[in-house]
């Protein structure tokens, strides 16, 4: 698989063995993974987030399963992206590279904060994958089929910057599918965890596991911002990309979306 063309994430010149001749700045690599990461002042705080995912993929495998990465689910979610046959796909925090394994394109990329996640996603999906935020992609225009996401949107610093990004790295009439999780109250969240493992079907052992894991690996994530279906799909139109479907819990196979607060977008570039 050939590996993607890296251009500085700042000033979009090509990079030389991870050097800019423009601008002079000089990347790194952990373990063959390329940490692309802008030096804008304005995405400083993306440094310490990136090392909270780092910790948080050291020493676990399946960290998404208990919210809803069921192999069922990533089969799912990887058939919309593949149901126009694209030849090229990237996915915007790719973690473990479960999708990207399910996904048969020609050409597969995925970025992500940690190094850790994207040497894991390249052992497990045969992707080149690297380090780099939404919001300052180290790619040239017009370069996929395809963009994937998955519970991403809400970590962007600049969310309408990175959605811009996106539609950039995209080609005409390439497809966007992402995946959100809407706002809730405290009340719903505890709703949504009795609905998702104690009725109508209890799931007892994985009610075990999930507690298990709040107790031993606490996390709380980095969440920027929080959203309704009107906020995403003002964000998504404000970028230039048009929606073509929005699918709901009850538009999906039933069990596929673990609750009515989690949305599937998909958009694409006219």
């Amino acid at each position: 698989m050939n590996p993607p063309t890296f251009l500085c994430p700042d000033c979009k010149v090509s990079l030389v063995d991870l050097n800019c001749p423009s601008c002079g700045a000089t990347y790194e690599s952990k373990n063959g993974i390329a940490i692309l990461l802008p030096r804008d002042k304005k995405y400083a705080s993306v440094v310490s987030i990136a090392s909270f995912y780092d910790d948080f993929y050291s020493g676990q495998e399946g960290v998404w399963e208990d919210q809803g990465r069921t192999p069922q689910f990533i089969r799912y979610f990887a058939d919309l992206v593949l149901s126009h046959a694209p030849n090229s796909v990237f996915e915007v925090g790719c973690g473990e590279g479960r999708v990207l394994a399910a996904l048969s394109a020609p050409t597969k990329s995925g970025a992500d904060l940690s190094w850790r996640a994207c040497e894991k996603a390249e052992k497990s999906s045969n992707a080149k994958c690297f380090v780099a935020t939404c919001e300052r992609l180290p790619l040239p225009d017009a370069s996929y089929d395809a963009v994937l996401s998955i519970g991403v949107m809400e970590h962007f610093i600049d969310d309408l910057e990175a959605t811009r990004e996106i539609a950039r790295i995209l080609k005409d009439q390439g497809r966007y599918v992402f995946l959100i999780h809407t706002r809730l109250t405290t009340a719903q969240k505890l709703l949504q965890k009795f609905r998702e493992y104690l009725f109508p079907r209890p799931r007892l052992i994985a009610l075990s596991k999930w507690i298990f894991k709040k107790l031993t690996r606490p996390s709380a994530q980095p969440i920027q911002r929080g959203y309704t279906i009107a906020t995403a799909t003002a964000c998504v139109e404000s970028a230039g990309l048009r929606i073509e479907r929005i699918i709901r819990q009850n538009d999906a196979p039933r069990g596929i979306l673990i609750g009515p607060h989690v949305v599937i977008f998909e958009t694409s570039k006219s």
